[in-house]
């Protein structure tokens, strides 16, 4: 791949949309799936390690549904590549 500016090829992925989209899912999952924590908890009977197992795999759901979804975004709406040689972001679609 090369940049259309000026045609080096020091040319890097951005992957903001990603980035974000992992972030952004995490919280969501940790917080939204309280549910998750819940039946954990009951589970053990009420403890704690339960709830906490809850929360995080919710997070890890959250942040991987979040980093796949950024990185369509990145993908098909965002100028996801980064040229070194002349700072020129652009996409290939």
């Amino acid at each position: 791949m090369q940049c259309p500016n000026c045609e080096s090829k020091r040319v890097v992925p951005r992957n903001q949309g990603r980035k974000a989209g992992g972030i952004i899912g995490g919280f969501a999952g940790a917080s939204g799936l309280i549910t998750g924590a819940e039946l954990g908890s009951v589970g053990l009977i009420l403890s704690p390690i339960g709830s906490i197992a809850g929360v995080l795999t919710g997070a890890m759901i959250g942040a991987i549904a979040g980093a796949n979804l950024g990185g369509l975004l990145d993908e098909k709406v965002l100028d996801n590549y980064l040229c070194l040689n002349c700072d020129y972001c652009f996409s290939l679609n």
